[in-house]
């Protein structure tokens, strides 16, 4: 799905950026909505049911392409109930210009810091996403929460890949 183009500008670098797919092909999406149904929820509780999740970003330079995976899970009673991960892809026609690898430690640093708006869009999108597969069951209630950017990124495993 292309979301569309944006530009973001910072030290004096110009970059255009575009969505290219979100994936949930070969990803993981269990939600069992039969067994939540039939599962006795009456003591759930936000003290009860487990949230988890996480962040991770591969930089592919070479394709130009950057990629967050998110990750979501409800456990209740120590069961799962939900579990989702969601691949997004953006394409950066610029990475080159706007990265340094250091090959030695095979790590990659931003010249300019747009790792946080992907993470965000990212996460925001998933959050939306949970929502509409959960509606129609007891999690209604108990929405994915909103983390702060500062949390996400400190959490976010950076990956470089060729």
């Amino acid at each position: 799905d292309d979301a569309g183009e944006d530009d973001i500008s910072e030290k004096g670098l110009n970059i255009g950026l575009r969505h290219i797919s979100l994936s949930t092909s070969g990803i993981v999406d269990r939600i069992n909505d039969q067994h939540i149904a039939e599962k006795d929820l009456s003591s759930l509780t936000g003290d009860t049911l487990q949230f988890m999740w996480k962040v991770a970003t591969e930089v592919n330079v070479s394709s130009g392409t950057v990629m967050v995976l998110i990750g979501v899970r409800y456990k209740y009673l120590n069961e799962e109930l939900v579990t989702l991960e969601h691949a997004y892809t953006y394409e950066i026609p610029d990475l080159k210009d706007i990265v340094d690898i250091d090959a030695e430690t095979n790590t990659v640093t931003f010249k300019i810091d747009i790792l946080p708006t992907l993470v965000a869009a990212s996460y925001s999108t998933s959050r939306g996403i949970t929502y509409e597969r959960v509606k129609d069951t007891e999690l209604a209630n108990y929405p994915v929460p909103m983390i702060s950017m500062d949390v996400l990124m400190s959490k976010n495993g950076l990956s470089l890949t060729e």
